[in-house]
């Protein structure tokens, strides 16, 4: 008679194990398809990455115990064969003794052994008062130089300039505009 109790027993709990594993296979299935439908998919995001994270994504750097460093953006892809990464919506922002600088736009690529970022689409330079606006930059990370051919338009609190082709200086915090330069500078009082 226990053996029978015992049987019926082992019985209900294989049961139950084996509809818990069907459900979960299921369930898996069914997630599967789901995150395959169509109107789920992003556009212009392709599966031939060695890595890819969707979703939101951060990043810092420390130096000497201190953060130098953070990046922030959405849907990473890293190519490793071509030592290469994309990013949607990044924004850079480096950090120094008294301020940060951001850079941020709608896309950027990464290139691993340049050490170079490009971004590309609206892209801004944010340095304490002063806003920069221009169309794409490659920015070098060890050098810490944002460079671009394209028209730029530089904003702040006294002035207003634009110009074509630029070279932004991280570490001297120093901005030089290559051609076509045009603007309003307002003088300052002296107090």
């Amino acid at each position: 008679m226990e053996e029978t109790k015992k049987a019926k027993r082992l019985k209900k709990a294989r049961i139950f194990e084996i509809s818990l594993i069907l459900f979960l296979i299921t369930v898996m299935i069914v997630l599967y398809f789901i995150g395959r439908a169509k109107n789920l998919e992003q556009p212009g995001f392709s599966t031939s990455a060695e890595l890819e994270l969707k979703g939101k994504i951060f990043v810092s750097r420390f130096e000497d115990g201190k953060l130098r460093l953070t990046l922030i953006g959405q849907d990473l892809q890293y190519h490793q064969a071509q030592g290469e990464a994309r990013l949607l919506n990044p924004e850079i922002e480096i950090y120094d003794e008294k301020n940060a600088t951001l850079i941020s736009g709608k896309k950027a690529r990464y290139f691993n052994q340049e050490g170079k970022v490009r971004f590309e689409d609206g892209v801004e330079i944010t340095y304490q008062d002063y806003r920069a606006q221009t169309e794409s930059l490659n920015y070098d990370l060890k050098q810490e130089l944002a460079e671009g051919a394209e028209e730029i338009r530089i904003q702040g609190k006294d002035l207003d300039l634009t110009g074509k082709g630029f070279r932004f200086d991280a570490k001297k915090k120093e901005m030089q505009l290559n051609s076509q330069v045009k603007g309003k500078i307002k003088r300052q009082e002296k107090g």
